[in-house]
């Protein structure tokens, strides 16, 4: 039903559109309905008439176009007919050729496109440098810096995109020359910021806060993008220490004055000597306190930190706590004058000038704990508000006045320590021989050299040489141990570690001098032998006069003793060396002279021994000058005797080792015997001094053997049975005998008892010889 309702009001809108008469609602029972079906034939009639007259009117047109639709039907049916004739493989063959020429077509796309965004690139890289010429003729260099960088980025994805092309190239030669012209104007610019004038007191520098459109902070961002930053800053840096830093904190009496004009963009910054009353005194820096000068410093910097701070960041950027940039760093502009500029400015401050002033005020003025504890409080006040001050221009990494003022004794004690190691350096390097008697009889040397004022610790000590450096060491010593004595804590930990590497570098310098590859000089080592014992009494001294008076608890660890020790060992071991080169000289020109065999039958072996003795007797006399006027005389006593005695015993060694002695050998050997005992007892009687026996035996063993070989086998024989041979042994007589006399003269009946005499006693003193080893080997 609803399909028919729908059909029925489609129909009626369809005659009221044909007709243009309203239709009834309804064709049912309607008595409208014949005369609406009449109205209806008559619009048929007349539509059929229009329509016949149109046909007739384009009967041509008409025609065509069935003549057309049928050539379109034939067209269709022969193209079908050609389809249907087109093989499958021929369709497949074109497929593959189409698919063939697909990657090469999207190549040359890709070609194409890269091409296009070559020349975009270009195109902006030459918009771009146009604007920085613009921008670089004002000048306004972060506006020009800015277009170059763009610039340099579009040309680094040109160049990703496009190698080796020399388009590339010509856009790299103009960067490059447009970053060379940002560079020149930005050193330009930053040279006309500041200005100095020397005049005849001091100098004048004005900073200006912009140039053209750029300020100051502006320009160092410039300069430090293209990498020009620290050398365009160095030389204001220099300048600043130089005409400015230098002569503030230096004691010459210079005065810094700050005048900031922020409406008229320029900091005029005045060196100048001190021109008020109180001022004056700076030239005198012994007649001012250490804090009226910390003040005036303090205060001076103060106004130099504010004066950079406004050139550097600006009126505007002045105001804020820092300046922090886009960088991502943590640094500010204020650090564009570098690390050494603010690290030299803070430790001239903490050096320069108070640790200088501290110096002079400790050493000319005899200060109790509680002052100097006062006054060190008093200097860390003021540098507390210096930190500050740098605290507030950004410079946080470089405020450590305070703590260096707090730590100002433990400073002054590193200080002094290095000094002393300094004056300690250059006294061991010095290579004079000046020196000294001292201990014993010696001490009323003091006027030509002597130390005075250590008479009581020299009054035990023996007599002999010191050299003058070490004398000045001892002093040095004994003032440390005093700042020591006068000092907290920490500082005297410092001073007495200090005081310990002193002598152990002392102690190094004497093995050095020993353990040396060249031959020792002889008079400068047992000067330092002398010197090691004399430092070693000295330590001795100052322990027992210097270490109960230290702070505590390093009092009761602190303690000279272990290191006089080393000294005495390092002494003795000098000594020994001395000792044992010249003993190895002695032993070697008696070496030099051969076996000693037939010196009286051969003139070259006669002409040898005489002149090895010649050479022995002068060594021999060269040795009292060495051991008697440099080391005490106990000590130098025993080792000359020592060598005497080793240069008889050589000789006499050489003299039985011979196995045939003719009777022209035996005059010879007398003759040069004889010359060396004489030598030997003239040596003993010029030193003048107490001998403790040992070369007078050596002495007496060679007379003896000299007369044996200048006398007869009677008279020997006579002289041992009354027992009158004290030194010579039963074996070297009879060695001697069997070298001089032959077996049948030894033998004969006259001689017989004498040499069965002696041959027994050489048994005799063979067994208890070894029978005092077996006894000392089972004691052991």
């Amino acid at each position: 039903m609803a399909d028919v309702a729908e059909a029925e009001s489609l129909l009626l809108q369809f005659l009221e559109e044909a007709t243009g008469l309203q239709p009834p609602t309804t064709f049912r029972a309607s008595p409208q309905r014949a005369s609406f079906a009449a109205a209806v034939e008559e619009a048929l009639t007349r539509a059929q008439e229009e329509v016949l007259q149109f046909v007739t009117s384009h009967r041509s047109d008409i025609d065509a176009v069935f003549l057309f639709a049928e050539e379109i039907q034939h067209e269709l049916r022969s193209l079908k007919v050609h389809l249907e004739a087109v093989l499958p493989a021929c369709i497949h063959r074109q497929i593959q050729q189409g698919l063939f020429k697909l990657p090469g077509l999207k190549q040359q796309l890709r070609k194409s496109t890269a091409v296009v965004d070559a020349l975009r690139s270009v195109m902006k890289v030459h918009l771009t440098l146009q604007e920085f010429s613009t921008a670089i003729l004002l000048p306004r260099l972060v506006e020009a810096a800015a277009h170059l960088k763009s610039a340099r980025n579009e040309l680094a994805l040109l160049q990703m995109a496009v190698e080796g092309a020399p388009l590339c190239s010509s856009i790299v030669s103009r960067c490059e020359a447009c970053e060379q012209l940002l560079v020149d104007t930005s050193v330009q610019c930053w040279s006309s910021c500041w200005t100095l004038e020397p005049t005849r007191a001091g100098a004048v520098l004005e900073l200006r806060f912009q140039v053209g459109q750029t300020t100051v902070s502006d320009l160092l961002l410039v300069l430090r993008g293209v990498d020009r930053l620290c050398p365009s800053v160095a030389q204001f840096a220099n300048t600043l220490l130089s005409r400015f830093l230098k002569p503030l904190l230096s004691h010459e009496g210079y005065g810094l004055e700050v005048s900031a004009s922020p409406h008229m963009q320029r900091v005029i910054l005045e060196a100048m000597p001190c021109s008020s009353p109180g001022a004056a005194a700076c030239t005198r820096p012994h007649e001012i306190s250490t804090l009226t000068r910390l003040s005036s410093a303090c205060g001076s910097l103060t106004a130099l930190v504010r004066a950079l701070r406004l050139f550097l960041v600006g009126p505007e950027g002045a105001s804020d706590r820092t300046d922090q940039r886009q960088t991502g760093e943590d640094s500010t502009l204020m650090c564009a004058l570098g690390d050494a500029f603010w690290s030299e400015m803070v430790r001239a401050l903490c050096h320069d000038c108070l640790l200088a002033c501290w110096e002079v005020e400790m050493q000319q003025a005899d200060s109790t704990k509680e002052q100097v504890t006062s006054l060190v409080q008093a200097a860390t006040e003021t540098m507390s508000e210096m930190d500050q001050s740098l605290r507030r221009a950004g410079l946080a990494r470089f405020a450590t006045c305070a703590s260096f003022a707090a730590e100002l004794q433990c400073h002054a004690a590193k200080k002094y320590s290095q000094t002393l190691l300094r004056q300690t350096r250059l006294l061991l390097l010095d290579e004079t021989a000046a020196s000294c008697m001292v201990g014993g009889s010696a001490s009323d040397e003091s006027s030509s050299g002597a130390p005075s004022d250590w008479l009581p610790i020299l009054h035990n000590f023996s007599r002999c040489r010191v050299s003058m450096r070490t004398i000045e060491l001892a002093r040095l010593l004994r003032r440390a141990l005093v700042f020591a004595c006068s000092a907290d804590l920490k500082s005297s930990v410092v001073v007495y570690s200090h005081v310990r590497n002193l002598i152990e570098l002392f102690v190094a310098a004497a093995c050095a001098i020993r353990t040396a590859s060249e031959p020792l000089v002889l008079h400068t080592t047992l000067l330092m032998s002398d010197d090691c014992a004399f430092l070693a009494c000295c330590c001795i001294s100052l322990d027992s006069e210097h270490t109960p008076r230290l702070p505590a608890p390093l009092c009761a660890h602190a303690s000279l003793v272990d290191l006089a020790a080393m000294l005495r060992e390092e002494s003795q071991l000098l000594l020994h060396a001395v000792f044992s080169a010249q003993r190895d000289e002695l032993v070697g020109i008696v070496e030099q002279g051969g076996p000693f065999s037939g010196v009286g039958e051969s003139e070259e072996a006669r002409w040898m021994a005489k002149s090895v003795l010649r050479r022995l007797e002068h060594q021999l006399r060269l040795l009292p000058a060495i051991w008697t006027e440099t080391v005490p005389s106990v000590i130098g006593v025993q080792n000359l005797e020592r060598l005497v005695e080793t240069a008889v015993n050589v000789l006499l060694g050489k003299v039985q080792s011979l196995r045939h002695i003719s009777e022209r050998d035996c005059s010879i050997l007398q003759s040069l015997l004889h010359g060396l005992c004489s030598t030997c007892e003239e040596i003993l009687r010029a030193t003048d001094l107490p001998s403790i026996g040992i070369t007078i035996r050596a002495i007496r063993h060679c007379r003896e053997v000299e007369w044996i070989l200048g006398a007869r086998l009677s008279q020997i024989r006579d002289r041992y049975l009354a027992g009158e041979f004290n030194s010579v042994l039963s074996c070297e007589l009879m060695h001697l005998l069997r070298a001089m006399y032959d077996p049948a003269a030894l033998q004969s009946d006259q001689h017989s008892h004498f040499m069965a005499l002696l041959q027994l006693e050489m048994t005799n003193t063979t067994n208890s010889f070894a029978s005092f080893q077996g006894r000392d080997s089972t004691a052991i």
